[in-house]
């Protein structure tokens, strides 16, 4: 078995020794916005598009092996 495509091509695991310092500053933003009334939203990373008007609006990127 390969693991050659366990990430979909364009997304890759970022390793920079500043990951763990971006990711702090991070979880302050958060908790400065959290404490002012805002709720945090996990949005989908790929959403399926039925609709042709909106279809016009969206860059969309077709991968094919």
């Amino acid at each position: 078995m390969s693991n050659k495509n366990i990430l979909p091509p364009g997304f890759k695991d970022n390793l920079s020794p500043f990951t763990e310092s971006e990711h702090n500053y991070t979880n302050k933003i958060i908790k400065i916005f959290n404490s002012n009334g805002y709720k945090i939203t996990k949005p989908p990373l790929f959403e399926y598009l039925n609709n042709s008007e909106e279809q016009k609006k969206i860059f969309v990127i077709n991968y094919k092996n």
